[in-house]
């Protein structure tokens, strides 16, 4: 998987023009090394957990490189890392304090937005509380080169910031730096940092004493996230529910995969989003119609063994009030659920009656083509099955914006 993320990184990152490389100079200079380096992931099998595993890291990684503030620049996405070098002068202890602080809390916020809003219940989306980041610091001698067209930042300094990824510290979380790193001023220290001294054995390289501290106190400094919209019911909104012959986590995989919904949604040509973000709670995205757009934001996600709730709220658009519209699954059995959608409208009465038979019906059509695709076994095999279908959907989506 690492050499996935790689490769949609590298191209992601020089479309965004975040990664500057400059002229290679074939000399050795003196730059600050620090690597930013992501843990925590187990081995992911089926394809949902491996793109949904790339799609973390990838939001992850940009939000360390979003929070560089020491003008650091990317040498290199190195699967779950970002190695970043700074040409010049060492930065001060306090500098790579801040610089640690920053990027942390940010991984950190990152994370409880995905265990607070998240959607998905796969392996990798799931699991996202597990991750952990540590910071390797280094400075020393270095050469930039390019070989075949790529930027390669080269020299024994280089190869020792690496090793010492791996090293004798008994922490998840750490900030780590080789002894030539700082000045000796340990004064008036962030209070989080505490020294401890280790070393370790590489092969060709020998003993290398390093120091370190845990970053658990930062802990502290990460903020409280700004709630989310609150679900809006009203005493009788526009239902209707179908059984399913699909187990309960299959039919709500499907229900909230977006690039499905085209397929099964009764009027809806096409649903536009940003495909690098996975869906979760505050995600936007727009359902195409024959003479309207919808805007939707995912609003609720709640998950227990028995039931799945998924919500959304639609702006106001020229054809509808505000709404929401929330989908409750029921576990019958292992391999049976019952589907229920309810539509709650915002606004005028009277608007909402001109609408409602009809809505009802569109639903109910609706719910009948999700039984028919949902039931085609296995369900993550189906969405598979069906993106040519969809691809030829979004090559649409021109047509249908206008």
């Amino acid at each position: 998987m690492s050499q996935f993320i790689d490769n949609i990184l590298k191209t992601k990152l020089l479309l965004l023009n975040k990664i500057k490389f400059i002229a290679v100079s074939n000399q050795i200079e003196r730059a600050f090394l620090l690597i930013p380096d992501i843990s925590g992931f187990t081995h992911f099998v089926n394809n949902t957990e491996i793109i949904h595993g790339v799609h973390i890291i990838s939001e992850l990684l940009e939000s360390i490189i979003d929070n560089n503030i020491l003008g650091l620049k990317v040498a290199e996405i190195e699967g779950d890392a970002v190695f970043f070098y700074r040409k010049g002068q060492m930065p001060s202890a306090q500098e790579l304090y801040q610089q640690t602080e920053q990027m942390y809390i940010a991984f950190h916020q990152q994370l409880m937005l995905y265990e607070r809003d998240r959607i998905c219940s796969c392996g990798a989306c799931s699991t996202v509380n597990n991750l952990k980041i540590k910071f390797i610091s280094h400075y020393g001698d270095v050469v930039e080169r390019t070989i075949y067209n790529h930027f390669q930042l080269m020299g024994s300094d280089v190869t020792l910031v690496h090793k010492l990824l791996k090293n004798n510290i008994n922490e998840n979380e750490y900030l780590l730096f080789s002894d030539n790193d700082h000045d000796k001023k340990l004064n008036n220290l962030p209070y989080w940092v505490k020294f401890e001294s280790e070393s370790s054995e590489y092969l060709g390289i020998g003993k290398v004493t390093y120091r370190f501290t845990s970053l658990k106190g930062l802990k502290k400094q990460i903020p409280v996230l700004t709630p989310r919209r609150k679900f809006e019911s009203i005493d009788n909104p526009i239902s209707t529910s179908i059984s399913i012959n699909v187990g309960i986590v299959d039919a709500f995989t499907f229900l909230t995969d977006l690039d499905s919904k085209a397929l099964w949604m009764n009027g809806l040509k096409n649903v536009k989003y940003k495909p690098e973000r996975i869906d979760r709670i505050g995600t936007l995205h727009d359902c195409i119609l024959p003479l309207n757009t919808l805007h939707f934001e995912s609003i609720e996600n709640s998950i227990s063994n028995d039931q799945m709730i998924y919500s959304e709220y639609a702006e106001a658009s020229v054809l509808f009030p505000a709404f929401y519209q929330k989908f409750i699954l029921n576990k019958i059995d292992e391999n049976n659920c019952k589907l229920k959608v309810e539509i709650h409208f915002k606004g005028s009465f009277i608007k909402e009656t001109m609408i409602r038979v009809g809505m009802k019906n569109v639903l109910k059509g609706s719910l009948k083509k999700f039984k028919k695709l949902c039931e085609k076994e296995p369900v993550s095999e189906t969405v598979e099955q069906l993106k040519p279908e969809l691809r030829r959907l979004r090559a649409n989506k021109n047509k249908y914006a206008k």
